[in-house]
């Protein structure tokens, strides 16, 4: 027993012993480890003692990352760099949006570039150590200077750089002021998803001082939601960490994998590309794409009435607007192609498995089909899952301003399906959605099952109403966007886990109309269901018309009425030549792109104007004077009471609110008269010259000033179309030392806006606009019997013949512009701009180039500007970039991209008119194919470069070396009307002259035959075209019903058919 309890005795000495040796020399480790600062006599713990950093949370979303001396960047982080063209890097997911981002502001006159992109630790710390020893040198103490430094240094592995996602940007202070850029900044960088990072307001929260400089990425939605709350990013994460309502128990179960396919018969499609493809009979275009499978960027659709319309996409994306695309928009416009962010969008739910997606492929997909067919004034979207065939029709009636969606739910299971459906829109009812914010509320009245919202806070518009309503009741509906969105983003909003939504005003909120409804749709049954969204000035009205549209069968019986009225308008002219594609867009997508999208919504997808422009909409109805004149005097007459009463115009305005810009433009006036002179010539209706209008009135601007964008009230002089005509041709009558014309701040081209601002350039194409002007208006000048001024007239027009032929000549081709400081646009001796191609195809078109000069001109403009490779005629060659010459905002566009060196197809279109005159047929049907959308999307890759969509025309196509054969935007363009007369008129030679038909083609030899079919009033005329001995041009015969007759038949209306054989 004793020796037992010695040997325990013995066995704790030994661990006492133990455990002090260990304790000493852990000590004198530790002391060996302490470091001691002599100067401040600061004691820094060992580094065993310290606590370990925390390190950021990269689990989650990549773009809300946060960093900070809190947060440091693990060790492992990697990303994926895109190096810019100063040789700074981004991560490669921002690039796309950093570089719109400064392509916009590049357009709007801005000069900015990227100081700082990405950063390794070691660069930081660099930059770390340079701002202490700066610190030092004034005489700061380590240590103070260290803590100093870190006010305005980011420790290494704490800095935004060093994640790829920050950038600070500066000017380019020889071109334009820091603070412009970091205005601008500060006002748009959000609608590109980018913030700025540290505030001068939150230096407490974030720890950094004010850096107006440096934009952190956290993508769009973020960026909107941190812009108006006013958030830093650590406030956002904060706020939205948790939203504590009940919320419902999802049960996880396998998708289906049953599909729909609108492509299976691809056969059967004309121009399929593996993306989409027309109808058989063209009027349709069909789309089928899915997460896998998305389309090169948007492909987006327009339909409109006079009071509503919308933009929409293939993703569901899109917005609406009441009476003006961009004074009233009803929900909130996006144009970034890389989101398609929707402000419309409807989620179903399973109920039983709790399952939930979005109708459209954004925002919440599944990994099934989505299917789009776009036709003329609707758009069908399909999809199933689940067992549930999902199909929306969604139209814009003729008159009531409201857009329908029909959805058709089909059960395709044996069991009963109770499906939970929410319609959430974000609205504006204004132009700006952060301008409405807090000013929007909301009133759900249960009785006639509507939900009205109205903008508290306006000036102009102030009575719109905005109502949504269903053919369903509504169980529940939110005012309150937070409340739905919560922290997922409409991607996945939790309110689609909630019982119900909380029936909240949007008042004071960050504001969106949603709501809920229910179904239970039988076994192997369907369910229809009306979704309303509208707008009008009284609360009645409302009411009315969606109790209207809440029956299914005045939704589909509206639906035939608009697809019978697009049918009427559209078939008026119908063509059919041996190019298909030809065929597809003359016989309704160009008219229906130019109706919808140019004159009557003004906004397409990537513009949302809502304005006219005094040269735009008159230029739009150039082509549609084939299917009712009345629409060109009816523009003629709007667009002469926007005319001073000094002779110049407004450039644009918006006529709800009376408020324009005046400017300097020398080309605007001149317009009224050309279309003045073009109805004439197609009617023969001399009258309009009689109608009297009156004009506007307001301050002339000042010496020094191009423009003033103000409001404009109408004056109490009155005069007739023929006076307006002449105080338009006087005011242009502004010669330079050359003998041509004064280019002002811009003609046609608005980028040469400092060419002649300071009142000496002058404008070689006005020249030859202003002579082809004069030589129509001399007539009529002498049929309304002022001989003096027709000969006034002609003297002129002799001068600037000559002028035009001798000073503008530069041996090969005509110059483009002189400029203020005396250099020239278009020179064969400039480095840049060389030739420019719309003095070349005007020399032509207005038959004031001397005859050899003309021809010499074209085939240089041929051998410099057609691009066969990248199917594009660019406008000017080479772009403006870095030389000598500053002619104005053309050249803050990227070399090759819009007027600066790509394809404005504007005046592509002019280079095929050009052709025609000369009779170069085959050429001009070349060069008139080539441009044609259709042709640059026939395959999958051509799509990929082509990008945009296929069925309507581009305004631009890029024509630099990376990005050439790239569209521009798309939809609101006016090349569509000329591509549509350029097509009819002078290729395949239909002319009508004072209410007379004839028929001169320009065509290729090999064309055999083609046929047109042409509806005047309720006459028909068939025509048969025959070209059996391979001629470009010239009509040996005309057969009307069998006789003999010359080639000019009167048009008439007594609903009778003719037949008309052509021979070439």
């Amino acid at each position: 027993m004793n020796k037992r309890r010695y040997s325990n005795r013995r066995r704790k000495n030994i661990l006492r012993v133990f455990i002090l040796l260990m304790t000493i020399i852990i000590t004198v480790v530790m002391w060996r480890t302490i470091k001691i600062d002599v100067q401040v006599g600061e004691l820094t713990l060992p580094k065993i003692l310290q606590s370990e950093k925390s390190f950021a949370d990269t689990s989650g979303e990549w773009n809300l990352i946060l960093v900070d001396r809190n947060h440091y960047i693990p060790n492992n982080y990697q990303v994926e760099l895109t190096e810019l063209s100063n040789g700074k890097k981004v991560d490669s997911r921002i690039y796309p949006e950093l570089q719109q981002m400064f392509n916009d502001a590049r357009a709007e006159g801005l000069a900015l570039f990227v100081r700082e992109g990405y950063r390794t630790t070691e660069e930081q710390q660099k930059i770390m150590d340079e701002k202490i020893n700066e610190y030092e040198k004034q005489g700061y103490s380590a240590k103070e200077a260290k803590k100093r430094a870190e006010k305005y240094v980011a420790i290494p592995d704490t800095s935004e750089h060093q994640l790829g996602l920050s950038v600070d940007i500066n000017a380019d202070t020889d071109k334009c002021s820091s603070e412009k850029v970091y205005q601008w900044l500060d006002e748009n960088a959000y609608k590109y998803g980018f913030v700025k990072r540290y505030p001068e307001d939150k230096t407490d929260i974030t720890g950094i001082s004010n850096e107006p400089w440096h934009y952190r990425y956290v993508g769009t939605t973020v960026a909107k939601i941190m812009k108006e709350e006013n958030l830093c990013l650590e406030e956002y994460l904060e706020k939205y960490k948790q939203i504590g309502n009940e919320e419902e128990t999802i049960i996880p179960v396998p998708k289906e994998t049953e599909d729909i396919n609108v492509l299976k018969d691809s056969d059967k499609c004309k121009y399929y590309n593996e993306y989409g493809g027309f109808s058989e009979d063209g009027k349709e275009y069909l789309i089928k794409i899915n997460q896998d499978n998305r389309l090169p960027t948007v492909w987006s659709h327009v339909m409109a009435n006079e009071k509503f319309g919308c933009v929409i996409t293939e993703n569901m994306g899109g917005y609406s607007w009441y009476k003006n695309s961009r004074m009233n928009r009803v929900s909130s416009w996006e144009n970034n192609p890389s989101y398609d962010i929707p402000s419309e969008i409807i989620y179903l739910k399973d109920e039983e498995s709790k399952n939930t997606w979005s109708l459209g492929l954004n925002p919440m997909p599944d990994e099934n089909n989505y299917n789009i067919i776009y036709g003329f004034g609707y758009a069908k979207y399909s999809h199933k899952n689940i067992g549930i065939e999902q199909e929306l029709t969604v139209f814009v009636p003729k008159e009531d301003a409201c857009k329908i969606g029909i959805l058709n739910l089909k059960n395709t299971t044996p069991n009963r399906k109770k499906i939970k459906l929410y319609y959430y829109m974000k609205p504006v009812i204004g132009e700006d959605e952060l301008k409405s914010e807090g000013f929007i509320t909301t009133n759900f009245d249960r009785n006639n099952n509507i939900i009205l919202a109205k903008n508290l806070y306006r000036d102009e518009f102030k009575n719109t109403q905005v109502y949504i309503s269903s053919s369903e009741k509504i169980i529940s509906y939110t005012g309150d966007k937070n409340f739905f969105i919560g922290k997922n983003g409409i991607e996945n909003p939790e309110a689609l886990q909630k019982i119900k939504l909380n029936n909240e005003n949007a008042l004071g909120k960050n504001a969106c109309i949603a709501y809920e409804i229910e179904v239970e749709i039988e076994s192997f049954a369907n369910k229809e269901i009306s979704i309303i969204l509208g707008a009008e000035d009284k609360t009645i009205d409302c009411k009315n018309i969606a109790y209207k549209y809440s029956k299914i069968a005045n939704c589909k019986q509206e639906l035939e009425n608009i697809k019978n009225y697009w049918k009427d308008r559209l078939g008026r002219l119908q063509v059919y030549t041996p190019i298909e594609s030809i065929n597809i867009i003359l016989n309704g997508w160009i008219l229906y792109q130019t109706i919808s999208s140019r004159l009557i919504g003004r906004s397409g997808y990537y513009q949302s104007g809502g304005a006219y422009g005094f040269r735009d909409q008159l230029q739009d109805t150039l082509g549609l004077k084939y299917i009712n004149p009345e629409l060109l005097k009816k523009q003629i007459i709007k667009h002469s009471k926007h005319q001073f009463i000094e002779g110049d115009v407004l450039h644009w305005w918006h006529e709800e609110t009376q408020r324009g810009i005046r400017t300097r433009f020398s080309d605007d006036l001149l317009w009224l008269v050309y279309l003045t002179e073009e109805y004439i010539d197609f009617t023969g209706d001399e009258e309009i010259l009689q109608i009297e209008t009156p004009y506007l009135q307001g301050p002339i601007l000042e010496e020094g000033k191009d423009e003033r964008y103000d409001k404009y009230l109408e004056s109490n002089i009155k005069e007739n179309i023929y006076k307006h005509c002449i105080k338009a041709i006087e005011k242009s009558l502004n010669f330079g030392e050359n003998g041509l014309p004064k280019i002002g701040s811009g003609d046609w081209n608005d980028g040469f806006s400092t060419v002649g601002n300071k009142g000496k350039g002058e404008s070689v194409w006005l020249g030859f606009f202003q002579y082809a002007i004069l030589d129509e208006f001399i007539p009529i000048c002498n049929k309304m019997g002022d001989e003096e001024l027709a000969k006034k007239y002609e003297d002129i027009k002799i001068n600037l013949k000559k002028a035009l032929n001798t000073k503008a000549w530069d041996g090969r081709w005509f110059r483009r512009a002189f400029m203020d400081d005396g250099n020239v646009l278009g020179s064969m001796e400039n480095d840049e701009c060389r030739i420019d191609s719309i003095a070349q195809s005007w020399s032509v078109i207005s038959g004031a180039g001397d005859n050899d000069k003309k021809y010499i001109s074209m085939e240089s403009l041929e051998n410099h500007l057609v691009d066969r490779e990248h199917g594009l005629i660019k406008l000017l060659d080479p772009p403006f970039e870095k030389g000598k010459l500053e002619p104005g905002y053309i050249k803050a566009y990227l070399p090759g991209v819009r007027e600066n060196g790509g394809q404005y197809t504007h005046s592509a279109i002019w280079v095929i008119i050009a052709e025609t005159m000369l009779g170069f047929g085959d050429k001009a049907t070349e060069l008139y194919r080539m441009i044609n959308p259709i042709e640059h999307a026939r395959t999958k890759e051509a799509s990929k470069k082509y990008k945009v969509e296929p069925y309507v025309i581009a305004a631009d196509v890029y024509g630099a070396s990376n990005l050439a054969g790239q569209g521009g935007w798309t939809w609101y363009t006016g090349s569509s009307s000329w591509y549509y007369k350029a097509g009819i008129e002078y290729i395949l030679g239909l002319k009508i002259e004072k209410g007379y038909m004839k028929i001169e083609p320009c065509i290729p030899k090999e064309w055999k035959e083609y046929q047109i079919q042409y509806k005047w009033k309720e006459s028909i005329y068939n025509i048969r075209i025959k070209n059996s001995n391979g001629k470009n041009m010239g009509v040996s015969e005309i057969k009307l019903n069998g006789e003999k007759i010359e080639n000019y038949i009167k048009l008439d209306g007594s609903r009778n058919i003719y037949q008309i054989e052509v021979t070439m």
